[in-house]
């Protein structure tokens, strides 16, 4: 009885693991860029933050970048505007697929012939949250995948205009 009992309870258990999985992975692939760039914003880790763009965007800001900061630039600002604690998040608002006319056009900006299979063109709300108030920024960021991962497609950018949120 206890043997069945541990087998249910195993076959549960990889049911809802993968079920979960799967669910996950079909539709927030395209996010991961975005997760990576706010947890780097809040670790400070200005490699992880870079590494969210397109490899050759990466590549070419290191060789332009001796001191990359950025990571670090955009979390002390943060602190600047909000104060010492607050909480770093984002929204996807929209999501477009690109068609194929947009995604050569996207593929000429990443350039050295990287090839793009699917792109988004992303609104996305970041926020910046303290104890009495709530600033935000809105971008349009275009993500694609590029052999097996999604990045932000275009220059490494470090600019955020967060307003109060009223």
């Amino acid at each position: 009885m206890l043997r069945v009992g541990s087998i249910m309870m195993l076959a549960l258990a990889c049911v809802f693991f993968c079920a979960c999985n799967s669910v996950e992975e079909s539709s927030y692939e395209y996010e991961k860029p975005l997760e990576t760039l706010v947890l780097a914003v809040k670790n400070k880790d200005n490699n992880s933050y870079v590494r969210c763009f397109a490899p050759t965007s990466a590549d070419s800001y290191f060789k332009e970048n001796q001191d990359v900061t950025v990571a670090e630039d955009i979390y002390n600002s943060l602190k600047e505007i909000v104060g010492e604690a607050f909480s770093f998040s984002y929204k996807v608002s929209d999501r477009d697929q690109l068609d194929d006319e947009e995604l050569e056009d996207l593929e000429e900006q990443v350039k050295n012939g990287v090839s793009i299979k699917k792109a988004y063109k992303l609104d996305v709300t970041f926020t910046a949250i303290n104890i009495k108030e709530v600033y935000t920024c809105e971008k349009t960021i275009y993500v694609g995948k590029i052999d097996q991962g999604w990045y932000i497609c275009g220059p490494v950018d470090g600019h955020f205009n967060f307003t109060q949120k009223k």
